[in-house]
């Protein structure tokens, strides 16, 4: 009950879709950004309210609890929120360098490799490459499992085939001694691969089908 309550802010505009991550994404300005992590904050007039002050001190007047807070963000009390201590000390979680030339890019690249701060320079275009660079090697990989496993399930499929119809080779001369054509018996054969096969599939695509639905909330929950 004697928190404050959340920020009310207006939306000056809305861009129009990429189709890209910026369709997501809120811009603000930097000082806005700081007002909504809460370094800075609005209220009423102090020197105005007498019976608020605590304690006034050179360019500094302390005030009680009645003096009123702004949950909203308007044109009429934008002057009103203000910012407490050195701006210059605030954080900044990222910053775009666009350098002027070559030159300017190697001695800043070079500035930051040879600094022990925890600032970090990246080079977008060269991050994404080599990311995908590593995406299209793992690819590659694991398209090379998939066609080692597709090459032996394919065997032991066979495998297994051949020695279910060894071992059911009395049956066959049976069924042959009682009048069934060899084209009859061959048909039936590849019927039961076919049955076999069609099954396998169905099953495959389901579970395909599962993963594709499922798998970006799989992957969040892993990252979480």
């Amino acid at each position: 009950m004697a928190g404050v309550y959340p920020l009310k802010m207006r939306i000056t505009g809305i861009f129009t879709a990429t189709g890209t991550a910026d369709d997501d994404a809120v811009f603000v300005d930097l000082r806005t950004t700081w007002l909504i992590s809460g370094l800075a904050h609005g209220h009423d007039d102090v020197a105005s309210a007498k019976d608020a002050v605590l304690k006034t001190e050179t360019g500094n007047v302390t005030a009680n609890a009645s003096v009123r807070m702004f949950n909203e963000v308007t044109d009429r009390n934008l002057n009103g929120f203000h910012f407490h201590g050195d701006e210059s000390a605030y954080e900044l979680s990222a910053i775009i360098i666009i350098p002027r030339d070559a030159k300017s890019e190697a001695l800043l690249a070079g500035r930051y490799l040879k600094s022990s701060s925890p600032v970090q320079l990246i080079r977008p275009r060269e991050e994404f490459d080599s990311l995908m660079s590593t995406l299209f090697q793992v690819q590659t990989l694991a398209l090379a499992a998939l066609a080692l496993t597709f090459t032996a399930a394919i065997a032991i499929s066979a495998l297994v085939f051949a020695l279910s119809f060894r071992l059911r080779l009395r049956e066959f001369a049976t069924l042959g001694d009682l009048g069934i054509s060899p084209l009859a018996l061959a048909l039936t054969k590849t019927f039961e691969i076919s049955l076999v096969t069609g099954a396998g599939l169905a099953i495959a695509l389901i579970i395909t089908a599962i993963v594709q639905l499922n798998a970006h909330a799989w992957v969040r929950l892993l990252l979480a």
